[in-house]
Parts: C-alpha cells; structure tokens; sequence
C-alpha cells in the first residue's frame, strides 16, 4: 500500500513541478525532519506503532510520492516514515526499494508527458542507475558490520543532511 500510494503520489507531484514554484515546500518540508529528527534524538526509544504505521502507510506514501515528483526527493517523507516505524535494515531496504521502484516507473511516464525529460536525460539517468547497482554490494558489505543502532543514527544523519540541503535551496 504504502508503495503503490507513493507511485500515485509521483503522479501528481510531477504534475505540481510541471506548474508551481516548490521553495516554500522545501522549506516545510526542512523543517518537519528536523523537528522529527530532534524528537528522535530526545526520545530515541520511540517507535510507530505497525498498526498505526499500516493505517498511515498510504498517507505517507502519497505525501512521499508527491515530493518525489515535484522536486525529485521523496526521502525525507519515506525515510523518516520508515524510520519511524523501526524496521530492521533487511525490511527497511526491502521497503524503501520497492517504493523508489514503484515511484520511477509513473514519474518517467509523467516527465516524459510534460516534456520534463528527453532521451539524453532518460539515458544519462540509466547510466547513473547502473553505477547504483555496481555500487551497492560494497554498502551490503559496510552495512553487515554496523549494527542496528549504528544504523538507525546512519538514517538520522542521512536524514539532517537532506533537510539541511533543502532549506538551502528553498532559501537560496
């Protein structure tokens, strides 16, 4: 659910690139992981319920899908989500793939509609998909010896990176 949500919110999130202005959602959205990340840091047992996670996955993945398509980062929605959630590094990655997957296919579709994305540019990106893929068994690799706490800071600070890289370009 939660991914199917985020392809159908990619949809109208392309559509919002295609005809608005996306600073001040940067900026929002800046601020809501900082103050999730904080809350975090406050309270670093805390934990989404998966019940409460299962009745808020297709909110968050529309919400997730819309940022993906309307300014091409979906993570600080899906991420924090699924951090919220607290799932072991096996099912998080499972889970945040098949959402990126599920988002790529309508996006492609929608730029393509929207004259957003040209064959160069749909080229260029298979190009950068394949260095992801020849790169991922050394991060397999690295993230076998972390363990799940170490993970979990890895997220947050992932996490306070991409915040803080968007309020620069919401203010910028």
């Amino acid at each position: 659910l939660f991914a199917a949500a985020c392809g159908v919110g990619c949809i109208l999130g392309t559509v919002v690139l295609a005809t608005a202005p996306s600073s001040a959602l940067l900026v929002v959205l800046a601020c809501v992981v900082l103050v999730y990340i904080m809350f975090r840091m406050a309270s670093p047992e805390w934990a989404l319920g998966r019940r409460a996670g299962r009745r808020l996955s297709a909110v968050a993945g529309v919400i997730g899908g819309v940022l993906q398509g309307a300014t091409g980062i979906s993570a600080p929605v899906t991420i924090t989500f699924l951090n919220a959630l607290r799932m072991d590094r096996p099912e998080f990655i499972a889970v945040i793939s098949l959402a990126f997957a599920v988002m790529a296919i309508p996006q492609v579709a929608t730029l393509w509609a929207y004259g957003l994305l040209d064959l160069q540019r749909f080229l260029l990106g298979l190009a950068v998909t394949v260095c992801v893929f020849a790169g991922m068994p050394v991060g397999a690799a690295a993230a076998r010896r972390l363990g799940p706490r170490v993970f979990d800071r890895v997220i947050l600070s992932l996490l306070a990176l991409i915040a803080l890289k968007l309020l620069y370009e919401g203010i910028a």
